[in-house]
């Protein structure tokens, strides 16, 4: 289920090994790249530079754009204002080593270029290739120069975006028993020869490889009126090879997920719950979960994309200046009842709670099986 938060703003996680700041940022975030454009998922590329899926804004400065129309969430808009940049030196980086290195992608917003999807996040094979993955839209709504970038898994030749696989069409051919059909591919990852791919609408997890588009994991849905989407929207890979999958849980309180998925069968095998509207997960080398939530009052994880007005900025925090999980916690009294991790019901085992960030917190439970 397409949710309005997901056009509203997003915030990106890297693990914490993955860059030092300097020294003198100790006591703070440090902003190392400003003016971009609904800045959504972030990945390190071979080169060492760290890339950003901008969204875009729209029709807003576009040089192609089409008529608005009417949305899941209100009057939508689009042009070919998404784009990728790329951050020189991001350990070192003042915000002016930033450039554009794809641009002219699709865009969808408002129509004053708010709350907007586009390239939602991007990821690198190990030999470098690199993918985006772009929302989708009713193709026939948008322009027909942006058009065939609806839904698409893509890469990159000479800074030209390339289409791999039409994802929206092939969510939309496979919708879940009892749910409408439904599309919004938003997360990204490559594992050796596979591409996955979270499709935040299809409440799927996907992959890509040898040509071909096929499920891994279906996640909780609705059923009619009935029970929670899961909302997937960020992938990141765990030192032991799972995907850990956050999820918004439709937004309710304590519905929010960080799943993790082992490829090879599309078993759930660990699964952190009581969080609220995650928006993205990264997990660093010693196997510590990073998540950010939206819309609930927390402090930044390691690296978070910042929403202020028109203008945005990605931050990051120094080690030992990142909120840190826990293991093992005592309940939080003053949690909200919603927030609270509830008794496992089917004698799974209880592992250890976390808090990722401090003002939340989930049970982390092994489910072998699923």
């Amino acid at each position: 289920m397409r949710k309005v938060l997901l056009l509203c703003a997003a915030t990106a996680l890297l693990p914490v090994a993955a860059i030092t700041l300097p020294a003198e940022a100790a006591t703070g975030p440090v902003p190392i790249a400003t003016h971009l454009n609904n800045p959504r998922q972030l990945a390190f590329g071979p080169d060492g530079a760290l890339y950003v899926a901008e969204a875009g804004s729209g029709k807003v400065g576009a040089k192609i754009s089409g008529a608005c129309f009417s949305g899941p969430e209100g009057s939508a808009c689009s042009g070919d204002t998404a784009s990728v940049t790329q951050i020189g030196h991001p350990s070192t980086a003042t915000g002016t080593s930033a450039r554009r290195v794809v641009t002219g992608l699709l865009s969808v917003a408002g129509p004053d270029g708010s709350g907007a999807v586009g390239v939602d996040a991007v990821t690198f094979a190990a030999n470098g290739t690199p993918y985006g993955i772009m929302t989708y839209a009713p193709p026939a709504r948008l322009p027909h120069q942006l058009a065939w970038q609806s839904g698409q898994l893509l890469t990159d030749v000479g800074g030209r975006a390339v289409p791999l696989s039409n994802v929206g069409v092939y969510s939309l051919a496979h919708p879940q028993p009892g749910h409408p059909p439904d599309s919004d591919p938003y997360g990204v990852a490559a594992v050796g020869k596979a591409v996955y791919i979270a499709d935040a609408g299809g409440n799927s997890l996907l992959k890509f490889v040898n040509g071909k588009l096929t499920t891994v994991r279906v996640f909780r849905h609705r059923t009619g009126s009935t029970g929670v989407d899961s909302v997937p929207t960020s992938i990141a890979v765990g030192p032991e090879g799972l995907l850990y999958i956050g999820e918004l849980g439709s937004l309710v309180p304590g519905e929010g997920r960080v799943e993790v998925v082992n490829p090879a069968t599309g078993h759930i095998v660990r699964s952190v719950r009581g969080l609220t509207s995650v928006a993205a997960v990264a997990v660093s080398g010693n196997g510590t979960i990073y998540a950010s939530e939206m819309f609930a009052g927390c402090a930044p994880g390691v690296l978070t994309i910042e929403r202020s007005a028109w203008f945005q900025s990605i931050t990051g925090w120094p080690r030992g200046g990142a909120p840190r999980a826990s293991a093992p916690a005592a309940r939080n009294p003053a949690a909200p009842t919603a927030q609270r991790a509830r008794p496992s019901a089917n004698k799974r085992t209880e592992k250890r709670f976390i808090g990722v960030p401090p003002c939340s917190w989930g049970r982390l439970r092994d489910r072998p099986g699923m």
